[in-house]
Order: C-alpha cells, then structure tokens, then sequence
C-alpha cells in the first residue's frame, strides 16, 4: 500500500472515537468516528416530500405541533428547504417541499414511521415518505386568533424570500409564509423598506463569508451536512441489493471523502463518494471496478413505485466517466439537484479516503487552519484562480494541497509521517492559545503568498509525508509547472494538470495580494476588491 495505513478497512468500526491533541489541549472526533456517526444519524433520518401540494398546509406548523401530528412527538428534529425547478436549494413559492426528519435512536425512528403509516397510510422506502392525494386530506391550519407580528427572511444575495410569523407575547415562531401571499401594497412597503437598509449584494455576501471564515466556522450548513449523508445512505442501500445479488463475498460501503466532510468544503462542493469493500485485505484492481459502476449506474437509473402510481427516480444526470484515471459516475440527487455526486471505487489508483482522513486533521487541529484554507479558497474562487470543471487551471483540492505545504514547512501542521505516528511534541505548539483566531489568519494569509512567491516551482517538489519543499523534481516530470509528490501514490503528482501560464497567473494574484496586505489601511475585504483585478491589469500588460 506504498508504505502508508491503510484507512478504509477500519472506517466502520467504533473503536477510534478520540484523539487527544497536546498542542491545542482538547479533543476532536477522528475522520472514521465523524463518518460512522453521520452515517448513523443518516439510518435514522427520514426524508418526507411533497407529493402534490399538502406541505403547504403543513409548512405553517412550527416544529413542535408538526412533530405531534406526524410522529406522535417522537422526532428529534426537523429540517426544512425546498427546491425550485432551477435546483436551487432555496426555492420561490411554487417549489417543492421537503422535511428531514431526525430521531434519536432506532426504536424512536421504527415507531415514528409506523405511527405515520397507520395514520396517512403514506409508503416509506429507501427512508423517504411520500405525500400524495390519496385517501386522506392533511388537517389545515387551525384558526385560532393571537397576535402576531411579520418579519421578513432575508437570503445571502440579500433577496426576501419568505416571511416568518412570530407570536407578538413570546416571540415564538409559530411559521412562514411565500413572499407571493402579502397584499401587494404591503410587500412594496417591505421592499422599499429593505432597499433602504442594504448594501450591495455582492459586498453584503463577501462581508459575511469573511466573518464566518474568521470566526474559524464551516461554509457548509448542518442542514445540508445532513442531507449531504443522506443521499449516500440512499446510494449506499440501492448498491448493497445490488451487489449482494452478484457476490456472496465481502460488502460494500460508501465512505464520502470530499471537501465537505474533511472540514473545507463549501456549499457548492461536490458529494465525492467512494466504494469501498467492508473487510477486504486489498484494493478492487481498475478493470474490475469499471464493471462494479456499470452495474451500478444500471441500479441507480431505475424507479420506484411508491403508492401503487407513483413513479420516482432518485437519481438524475447519471454519466459514465469509466476511461479516467479514476472511474466514476457523476449523477444528481433530486434531494439537492444543484448538487454533484460522484461515486468512485476504492482502487489502487484512488487515495481519497485516505487523504481525506488526514485532511480532516488538519481542519480540526486549529480553528485558524480551516479559516486559512477556506479564506484563499474562497478568494482564488472569487478571481477565477480555480475552477470545478477540469482543465489546466488550479482545481480547489491543488490549492488546498499548497496550503498544506505551507504550513507544514511552518510547523503548524504536522506531517502525514508524524501523524500517522501520532507524534505530538510541544515543538509543534507555536500558535498562542489566547490569540485571536482572525489575527492567525491573516497571519497566514499573509506568509502563504510570501511561501508561494519565494518557491522555486520549476525546479523543485514537495514531498506532504515528509514535509520537505526543496527536493529536486524529477527528470521525468520538467514539463509540470508545479510538482507535489502523492504521499499515498508516489509515483503521481498531484498538481499536474497545472499549466505553466495558470501558475504564473497565480502567482501573479498573489503578489498583488501581498501588496495590498502591506497597506496600512488593509481590510481583509480589499482582497475580493476590483484593486487586484486592475493592477493585475497593468501588470500583464507592462510585462508584454
């Protein structure tokens, strides 16, 4: 396994459940527990859509009298989004509903799902329940006078989208209501009083990404963490009928193992999923699992007859990517539509489980980690640095990698070496422990473009298990701009699709950046500014 632990046979027991670091003085879940946990909570959730329009009546309900009426006051929580025809996750007032509903244990998930059975006599299959116009009309909201008060639910792009309606005694969120349903005249008083209170959209969302990243929070919401786990438990019990048909030997899991669950991910990440055989001594060989996803993507295209007439398909999009260095299916879930899912196979060429679990490390060691990587990511994003399509450009991951580099060479970090032998030594504690979060960050900003500038990228590589940046790139590999070694497949480099003239762009923006950080009037918001774009323009053009 090129010399390295071998992560994924263990990613189903509950064994590992802590990790103790030294340098920070507290605790952080390990990748394997946060995966069997999730995954866990996922067994238990159950996913309740709108078959025609009865959720309409049902999304005036607050949590608790929507809890009684469904579940018998059995569910933990409820979640709610809805979808347009667009795939946006927050639709407009014609959009599909849907509840996520999570229950404490097993027992209460069994029971709740009886109690609503016997009483809407509803179908659930695969841990979806679907309302249809069946025998049953769903109660309507009860008409019981109080006085309340309207407050407008404002979105990121600083749109109103809906309406909430609080109790005027208590303050209690009794629900929401489409923006459609307000008198004409009292939705142009609300838009008129809004425009008067924002800024510009574009500055409104940056400000407030900036203060979630410095505050050394995650992008990703945990409604749609959870939906994100929900969709491979759906995929995983599709595959298990599958292959259990096919072969009486080990089982498969899917282990998710993108941005989203390593701790940088934002909320437009993809879902990258990956199979892997339960107990097996060795990885599936390329050619094999070409055949595993054929036969799989076979299962997903497949509908499911709920309630005698209705036809669903859970999955949508599906491609056939099997000639990659990778094989994969990419699909849509129709939870999130707006969503990529990709689903791989566990072989000899794929480390990302592996890298993933370290990954998830790194964003659990410091708050001012996961801050850095998500601030440059989110920045490299915002001036076209990278990309999600494929090409010659950074991709999100090679960025990451970078910053990896950086801080291992810095200490902050430690290396893949040290970590899989869980060495922690007080060498490693250099960040103060009552410093500001937002001050490290910058901090680090600040010396990554430093770290990039000054690096030799044409003539030497980096080497993540070890920590070494001044190796010398290999003879076979002079045409890459840039060389990372692969700690889990040596014989790869992992920015190798970098281009020549996308590295010099990078570096190009990192400069300007750094200057711009060096002003003594610097805000962390000038970075996402037109003040790099067009000094970045003069700069291209005196050099031509």
């Amino acid at each position: 396994m090129y010399g390295s632990i071998v992560f994924w046979p263990s990613l189903l027991n509950d064994k590992l459940i802590w990790k103790t670091s030294a340098l920070l003085g507290r605790k952080f879940t390990t990748f394997n527990q946060m995966i069997v946990h999730n995954k866990r909570l996922a067994r238990r959730s159950l996913l309740v859509e709108d078959g025609t329009a009865n959720l309409r009546h049902l999304w005036l309900k607050d949590d608790e009298n929507l809890n009684g009426q469904l579940f018998d006051s059995r569910a933990e929580s409820i979640i709610r989004w809805r979808i347009d025809s667009n795939g946006s996750i927050q639709g407009g007032p014609h959009s599909k509903r849907f509840f996520l509903v999570q229950f404490c244990d097993d027992q209460h998930y069994v029971n709740g799902c009886q109690y609503l059975q016997s009483k809407y006599g509803t179908t659930i299959h695969n841990n979806v329940c679907f309302l249809t116009n069946d025998r049953r009309t769903w109660p309507k909201v009860s008409n019981d006078k109080i006085k309340i008060f309207i407050q407008p639910d404002i979105l990121s792009n600083c749109s109103i989208d809906r309406y909430r309606i609080f109790r005027a005694d208590n303050n209690h969120l009794i629900g929401q209501f489409d923006d459609y349903l307000l008198k004409p005249a009292t939705s142009m008083r609300y838009k008129q009083w809004f425009e008067r209170q924002k800024i510009k959209p574009s500055d409104s969302r940056i400000t407030h990404l900036i203060s979630k990243v410095m505050q050394g929070q995650h992008l990703i919401p945990i409604s749609q963490h959870r939906i994100r786990f929900l969709i491979c438990q759906q995929l995983e019990q599709l595959f298990q009928s599958k292959l259990s048909k096919r072969t009486s030997s080990n089982q498969f899991r899917l282990i998710p193992f993108g941005s989203d669950v390593s701790g940088f991910g934002m909320e437009d990440s993809d879902l990258d999923l990956c199979l892997v055989e339960d107990g097996g001594q060795h990885k599936v060989h390329t050619h094999r699992s070409v055949r595993i996803l054929r036969s799989l993507s076979s299962t997903m295209e497949s509908t499911i007859k709920i309630n005698n007439r209705l036809h669903v398909k859970h999955f949508k999009q599906i491609q056939r990517i099997f000639r990659a260095f990778v094989p994969i299916i990419k699909c849509r879930s129709r939870l999130m539509p707006s969503l990529n899912v990709d689903v791989s196979v566990d072989t000899e060429c794929n480390s990302g489980v592996q890298m993933a679990a370290y990954l998830h490390y790194c964003s659990h060691s410091c708050p001012s980690v996961r801050g850095l990587i998500l601030l440059l990511k989110f920045w490299a994003k915002h001036h076209g640095i990278i990309h999600s399509n494929p090409g010659e450009w950074f991709s999100s991951f090679q960025l990451t990698i970078l910053v990896i580099a950086y801080l291992q060479s810095e200490r902050i970090i430690l290396t893949i070496n040290d970590w899989e032998n869980q060495i922690y030594s007080s060498q490693t504690a250099i960040e103060k422990r009552d410093a500001d979060v937002s001050d490290q960050i910058l901090q680090h900003v600040h010396g990554f473009f430093q770290f990039v500038i000054e690096y030799n990228f044409w003539t030497q590589a980096i080497d993540l298990r070890t920590g070494q940046i001044d190796l010398a790139k290999p003879l076979t590999s002079k045409t890459s701009a840039c060389y990372v070694i692969n700690p889990f497949l040596t014989h790869l480099n992992i920015t190798k699709t970098v281009s020549d003239a996308e590295l010099e762009r990078f570096l190009c923006f990192c400069k300007q950046s750094l200057q711009l950080m060096q002003r003594n009037d610097f805000q962390c918001i000038d970075l996402f500014t037109g003040r790099i774009d067009d000094r970045l323009y003069a700069y291209t053009n005196i050099n031509e």
